[in-house]
C-alpha cells in the first residue's frame, strides 16, 4: 500500500517530539550506574516525582546537606528532561530552607507546566506544621519565599495532596489525631477555614489519610480510624465538596469496621463519581488485601466490609493501586504465601470480579524478599510495577515489571533490574513516560551507610534501560536492511513511538496521513546515515481514528496502520 501526499486543508495544530535513539545521552543502560539526581553531602530522603508533561520529570526530596541532624533538612528539587539531563543547578534547587526539618514532600501539577509541593516542617519529635510552595518550569518559586502555611496549628502529619482545576491543590492530613483538609488556590491562599476544615473528630486517633479527586474539585478522603479502640483500627471515608462541605455523615462512614486491624488505606478515583479503596486487613487472622468501590453519594458497590482481593495463607500487605483504563483497577502488594515476601497483582472490574487468577498472579517470586511495590498505569490497559528486591541477598535493589491487561508479563521474568548498585536502594517512585515506559527515582546508599542520595533511571516500554549502549562485538555496525517497525503502543493516547532502520545513507521522509489520505504530519525530512531511529508523535486536536505512517528512504517505501484512541 502506498499513500501519495494530497493537497487538502492543512491541520496545523499538533505537537511532534523527535527523539533519535543516538541522542539519548544522560540515561545509563547500566543498572549499577544510573543517573544521579543529587549526590550532595549528607542525606537526601523521601523522593517524590511528577511528570513535566514533556517526557521528563520533576523530582523533589528532603535534603540534609545544610543541616545533618535528625530534625534538620530542607526541600530541594531537580527537573530532568527526556534525555535524563538536569535542567537546573547541579544537585537541585532549594525550594525551602529554614531552621528545623522540612520532610515528606508531596508534589502535584499546577496545570500550567509547573508544580505545587507540600511538606511537613518540624523542629522536634512532637511538632509538625504544613507548608506549600509553587514553582514554574524553570524552578522559580511563585509564592512567598518561606512557603504558604497550610496548617500551623497543632501537630500535623500523614498528609496527602491532589491537584485542582484552578491551578491550586486539595490537601488532607492528620492533626492532633483528627482528619483535616484545605483547598488552596493558584496563589497559595486558603479557600476554606484557616488551618483547615475538620473532616473527622471522632474519639481516639485518625491517621494515614489518602485522597482522590472527584472530577469536580471535590475529593474522596480515606483514613485509618481508631474510634473503636487502638487494637481495632478500621477504615473510614468522607467526601468533601469543592466548597469544603462534607457530603456524608459527620466523622465519615465506615468502609470496613470488621474485627482485627484494617489499615494502610489506598484510594484511586475511577471516574467523576466513584473511587476504589484498598487496604491491609487482618479479620482472618493473617493479613489479607480487601477493597471497596464507593460513589459520591456514599453508596458502596460491593459486600459490606469490603471484597477480598487476596486471602491466601500468611500475610499480604503494602497494597498499591492503579487504573486499568477500563473502569476497573489493578492492585499490587507484598505477599508472603511462599514464606517470603514476593510481589503479586490482581485486576478487578467495576462489578468486583477478579479478571486474573484468584488471589492474584505472581509478578516476582525471586529468591529472598521483594516488597514495597508502587504501581502506575501504562496507558495501554496494563501497569508498570516497581519494588525493592533482595534477591541478591543483603541490601535491597530496585526491580520493575510491566503487565498487560491480561496479566501477562511483558518484560524479563521476575522483573528488569533497574538498580543493582552497591548499598541499599529503597522507596522507589515512578511516573509514566507517556510511551509505555517509566522514569523511576529512589533513595540510594551506594556512597556508604552515612549518605543517602537520589538517583533515577528511565526504562522504555520494552523493558530496556534506555541510555547509551556500546556496539556489541558480534553486532553489525549498522542494519543490513531497510525496515519500518509497527508503532508502539498501538492503539495509543497521547504518544506513540515509530522506529525504523536504514542500511545505508539515504534521503528519508516519515509522514503521517489520516484515513482519507490527507497529510497531517511530517516527522522526518532529511538525509540520514545508516542506523536505527525512533521518533515519537504526540498529536493534538486530532480526532480518534485510524492513521497511516509512511517511510520513504531512497527506493524503499513502506506503510503501516496505527490507531489513536482518545
Amino acid at each position: 500500500m502506498s499513500i501519495q501526499p494530497q493537497i487538502f486543508f492543512r491541520i496545523i495544530i499538533f505537537s511532534i517530539i523527535l527523539i533519535p535513539l543516538t541522542l539519548i545521552a544522560q540515561w545509563s543502560s547500566d543498572p549499577t550506574v544510573n543517573t544521579p539526581i543529587c549526590t550532595a553531602d549528607n542525606d537526601q530522603l523521601s523522593p517524590a516525582i511528577l511528570s513535566d508533561e514533556k517526557g521528563g520529570a520533576y523530582i523533589v526530596w528532603s535534603d540534609h546537606r545544610n543541616e545533618p541532624t535528625l530534625f534538620g533538612g530542607d526541600i530541594f528539587m531537580q527537573r530532568i528532561n527526556s534525555d535524563g539531563e538536569a535542567q537546573w543547578t547541579a544537585d537541585g534547587m532549594v525550594i525551602y530552607q529554614w531552621a528545623g526539618g522540612q520532610v515528606q514532600p508531596k508534589i502535584v501539577s499546577d496545570g500550567n507546566g509547573g508544580n505545587i509541593i507540600v511538606w511537613r516542617s518540624i523542629t522536634g519529635l512532637f511538632d509538625g506544621k504544613l507548608y506549600a510552595q509553587r514553582t514554574d518550569s524553570t524552578g522559580l518559586t511563585l509564592w512567598s519565599g518561606f512557603g504558604m502555611p497550610v496548617c500551623i496549628s497543632g501537630v500535623s502529619n500523614y498528609h496527602d495532596m491532589i491537584a485542582t482545576s484552578n491551578g491550586g491543590a486539595f490537601i488532607s492530613w492528620s492533626r492532633d489525631g483528627d482528619i483535616y483538609a484545605q483547598r488552596i488556590d493558584d496563589t497559595g491562599s486558603p479557600l476554606w477555614t484557616v488551618n483547615g476544615v475538620a473532616i473527622c473528630q471522632a474519639v481516639n486517633n485518625q491517621t494515614y489519610t489518602a485522597m482522590a479527586g472527584d472530577g469536580n474539585d471535590g475529593a474522596f478522603l480515606v483514613w485509618k480510624d481508631e474510634r473503636a479502640g487502638f487494637s481495632d483500627p478500621n477504615i473510614y471515608a468522607q467526601h468533601i465538596a469543592a466548597n469544603g462541605n462534607i457530603s456524608w455523615q459527620t466523622d465519615g462512614i465506615g468502609i470496613s469496621t470488621n474485627t482485627g486491624f484494617q489499615q494502610d488505606p489506598q484510594i484511586l478515583a475511577s471516574d467523576n463519581s466513584t473511587a476504589y479503596i484498598a487496604w491491609h486487613d487482618t479479620r482472618n487472622a493473617n493479613g489479607d488485601i480487601f477493597a471497596q468501590r464507593i460513589d459520591t453519594s456514599g453508596t458502596i458497590s460491593w459486600s459490606a466490609g469490603g471484597l477480598a482481593i487476596c486471602s491466601e495463607s500468611h500475610d499480604q500487605n503494602n497494597v498499591a493501586i492503579a487504573s486499568d483504563g477500563a473502569g476497573g483497577v489493578i492492585m499490587s502488594w507484598t505477599d508472603q504465601r511462599n514464606d517470603q515476601g514476593n510481589i503479586y497483582a490482581q485486576r478487578i472490574n467495576a462489578a468486583g470480579t477478579a479478571q486474573w487468577t484468584a488471589n492474584g498472579i505472581p509478578v516476582c517470586t525471586a529468591a529472598n524478599i521483594q516488597d514495597w511495590s508502587t504501581i502506575i498505569a501504562d496507558g495501554s490497559g496494563g501497569v508498570i510495577i516497581v519494588w525493592q528486591d533482595q534477591r541478591a541477598g543483603g541490601q535491597p535493589d530496585i526491580y520493575a515489571q510491566r503487565l498487560d491487561a491480561s496479566g501477562t508479563a511483558l518484560w524479563t521474568a521476575n522483573g528488569v533490574a533497574i538498580c543493582t548498585a552497591t548499598g541499599e536502594q529503597v522507596l522507589p517512585v515512578l511516573i509514566n513516560d507517556g510511551s509505555g515506559g517509566a522514569i523511576i527515582s529512589w533513595e540510594d546508599e551506594r556512597q556508604g551507610l552515612v549518605q543517602n542520595n537520589i538517583y533515577a533511571q528511565w526504562v522504555d516500554n520494552q523493558g530496556n534501560l534506555a541510555g547509551v549502549v556500546g556496539i556489541e562485538e558480534d553486532k553489525p555496525a549498522h542494519p543490513s536492511e531497510f525496515r519500518l517497525h509497527q508503532n508502539y503502543p498501538n492503539p495509543f493516547n497521547p504518544t506513540t513511538n515509530i522506529s525504523f532502520e536504514i542500511s545505508n545513507s539515504a534521503d528519508v521522509r516519515l509522514d503521517i496521513y489520516d484515513i482519507l489520505g490527507r497529510h497531517v504530519a511530517n516527522l522526518v525530512n532529511e538525509r540520514l546515515p545508516a542506523g536505527e531511529y525512533k521518533y515519537s508523535w504526540k498529536p493534538e486536536n486530532l480526532p480518534s481514528g485510524i492513521y497511516y505512517y509512511q517511510l520513504q528512504a531512497g527506493d524503499f517505501q513502506e506503510v503501516k496502520k496505527m490507531i489513536l484512541l482518545k
